[in-house]
């Protein structure tokens, strides 16, 4: 049998950033992207300051790429479930 070590969770798309309009971003790379911290990050979410994630799992969460950049270019995004 062959090893899994490229699994990621269902529904995360992993292209390349190139186009990111459906992909979903782990906490790690919005780090990057946005380049604060996790605290500032979470302290956002709470005061609606920044997008909130999408549940992927009971322990996984993962930001749509188009709501992090929508964040960046200073749109305010009006998030809805």
């Amino acid at each position: 049998m062959q090893g899994h070590s490229n699994i990621c969770p269902v529904g995360v798309d992993t292209r390349p950033s190139g186009d990111d309009d459906g992909r979903l971003l782990r906490l790690d790379e919005v780090l990057d992207r946005v380049g604060m911290s996790k605290a500032w990050v979470y302290l956002g979410m709470s005061q609606g300051r920044f997008p909130k994630p999408l549940r992927l799992g009971m322990r996984a969460v993962a930001w749509r790429a188009r709501d992090v950049q929508a964040w960046q270019g200073g749109l305010q995004v009006v998030m809805t479930k």
